[in-house]
């Protein structure tokens, strides 16, 4: 109770509920608990829908070119091949007669290693 006397709003409400639940504090603290985890639920609900964001188209030539330049880099062909090879066969559509060198300097820099596979990388390069 209050100085004044009366009881505080809290005690009120629950008292109305259930006289047990005064007594029991916790079950009271349980109930406020709850309470408050279904206001926080009620409030922030599902939130707004998220937009799709689509990914940037990259053109074949670009991702190539991109594997090249780390072949350029590293002096070595690694799991770049595949890419390559992968985009070639997407390019082979588009354009076939450029894939088909591609594919046999693809095939030369394969057993290269050093500067002879960045000489050999950077002239792919080129012809892109």
């Amino acid at each position: 109770m209050s100085r004044s006397g009366q009881l505080p709003l809290r005690d009120i409400f629950l008292s109305r509920i259930s006289p047990r639940l005064m007594r029991n504090r916790s079950l009271n603290s349980l109930l406020r608990i709850c309470l408050v985890c279904c206001a926080l639920v009620l409030s922030v609900g599902c939130g707004p829908g998220s937009t799709p964001v689509e990914a940037p188209e990259t053109a074949t030539t670009d991702l190539i070119k991109q594997n090249l330049q780390m072949v350029v880099e590293s002096g070595e062909m690694g799991s770049e091949m595949m890419s390559i090879q992968g985009e070639l066969d997407k390019m082979a559509d588009e354009n076939p007669q450029k894939a088909t060198e591609l594919r046999e300097d693809l095939q030369e820099l394969q057993g290269l290693q050093g500067a002879a596979a960045k000489r050999k990388a950077e002239e792919m390069i080129e012809k892109l």
